[in-house]
């Protein structure tokens, strides 16, 4: 989800229970994610920030040239979503409540 379509709503559920990860993305909007990075913080939620200064070693990407960024930017997430799905007993890619094709209107 972007950073705008996140202020314009999910911004107001944030608690503590709520951990965000943000991408820095290009230069051009950096400074909008960092933002949205502390106001997240702010409003008591957890995050984590994917980026070339990143805290965690993990999510601390080396320099890249910006079409190759998105790809070095999900891989990450998709590694911690697969993670934790396995350590809750999911099996990644199986859907739970409804089928893969829509069958109902």
């Amino acid at each position: 989800m972007s950073g705008a379509a996140f202020r314009h709503g999910p911004l107001e559920m944030v608690n503590r229970e709520t951990f965000a990860v943000v991408f820095a993305g290009e230069e051009t909007t950096r400074t909008l994610q960092a933002r949205l990075l502390d106001d997240i913080r702010q409003a008591g939620g957890g995050t984590g920030w994917i980026a070339e200064d990143a805290s965690l070693g993990a999510w601390n990407l080396p320099k890249t040239p910006p079409a190759q960024r998105p790809m070095l930017e999900i891989l990450p997430v998709q590694m911690m979503t697969l993670a934790l799905a396995a350590e809750a007993g999911i099996e990644a890619g199986q859907f739970a409540r409804i089928p893969k094709i829509t069958t109902v209107e």
